[in-house]
């Protein structure tokens, strides 16, 4: 995996707080390790505010009348251009918005069904 590096510029109350916490008095063998591990639990936040927001999304049309949903397709829905554009940002929002489609219409279909 190729490697980058980075130049961070703090200040000297934040630089105090990074050096408390890694060497031999801190939780971390060196800064790389640190700012690695925030940017790591921060990308985890990030991903789960996002499953978070899906889920609120899907409870709210899990809890939807028959009477709000509207029959569309793939094209119509403008997940097409999401899922074929290259993009990696637009290609996993329209997954989670195919996801979210899916989810609907297996409810529809599964509502009334005991099983």
């Amino acid at each position: 995996m190729a490697q980058t590096t980075m130049t961070v510029r703090l200040n000297e109350t934040l630089s105090e707080f990074v050096a408390a916490n890694v060497g031999e008095r801190g939780a971390y063998e060196n800064v790389s390790e640190y700012m690695r591990d925030l940017i790591r639990r921060d990308k985890e936040r990030v991903e789960r505010e996002a499953f978070d927001r899906l889920k609120a999304e899907l409870a709210q049309a899990y809890a939807a009348p028959d009477s709000a949903y509207k029959r569309c397709d793939r094209a119509q829905s403008g997940l097409i251009t999401g899922l074929d554009c290259g993009c990696r940002a637009h290609q996993e929002a329209a997954s989670w918005q195919l996801l979210l489609a899916s989810t609907i219409e297996w409810r529809r279909r599964h509502r009334d069904d005991p099983a």
